[in-house]
């Protein structure tokens, strides 16, 4: 295993103050290392972080910067996973698929196995470590739109590591033939004017297209889609 001290992808950190490491807490910090210990001794991935190895085997993640990344996690243990992704604190290792060493982690923090991630006593201390809603987070209608900001209105590199060309935020619609064997990343910008074209053809009957091609029209959308 070769560690390494610098990100293996570019930080978000312009732009974005909330990536900001959070002011060290040495007690926040020590809970965070705690929870890390507990959860990894059946965890099927492996941590490396300031030379330990965490886990049991499985797809790798290098902790860049121990400090700032357990900081965040005992800030907000919610958002701090990810964010310390973004701000390019941990990686996974050279060889590592990053959706591969995401699995363990998301089925670990799944809805169903939520109440056996941590024992009894430290579930009391949840809200020490969790973060209540801010006020000016509420979902009313002063705050809806900067809340619909704050979670679209982010660096485009984000969504260019799971999104096809055309950066079609929904879900696509695959050729039947292709179900016997795995959709590869060629196949999703196909499976995407798919998509958009079945719309098209349930829709045409009911609504008369534009004779124009308005760049807000479904027309308009796969054409610019297919790079025309």
């Amino acid at each position: 295993m070769v560690g390494v001290d610098q990100a293996e992808h570019d930080p978000v950190l312009d732009g974005w103050p909330s990536l900001r490491a959070p002011r060290p807490n040495p007690v926040r910090r020590a809970a965070a290392m705690a929870a890390i210990r507990y959860i990894s001794r059946d965890l099927p991935a492996t941590i490396v972080m300031d030379g330990n190895h965490y886990g049991n085997g499985g797809p790798v993640m290098q902790v860049h910067r121990p400090g700032p990344f357990l900081d965040r996690l005992g800030h907000d243990a919610g958002t701090g996973f990810g964010e310390a992704f973004l701000a390019g604190d941990w990686d996974p290792a050279p060889g590592t698929d990053l959706a591969e060493l995401l699995l363990p982690f998301a089925e670990r923090f799944s809805a169903e196995r939520d109440s056996g991630l941590l024992p009894g006593w430290a579930q009391s201390l949840r809200s020490l470590a969790t973060r209540g809603l801010p006020p000016d987070q509420l979902n009313d209608r002063t705050n809806a739109a900067r809340n619909v900001s704050r979670h679209y209105d982010v660096n485009n590199a984000l969504f260019e590591e799971f999104l096809d060309p055309s950066m079609t935020y929904s879900c696509a619609v695959f050729d039947p033939a292709q179900l016997d064997s795995e959709p590869s990343y060629a196949d999703l910008q196909p499976a995407q004017l798919r998509k958009l074209d079945t719309v098209l053809d349930a829709v045409r009957p009911q609504v008369p297209m534009p004779k124009g091609p308005l760049p807000t029209s479904m027309k308009g959308a796969r054409q610019a889609m297919k790079g025309r």
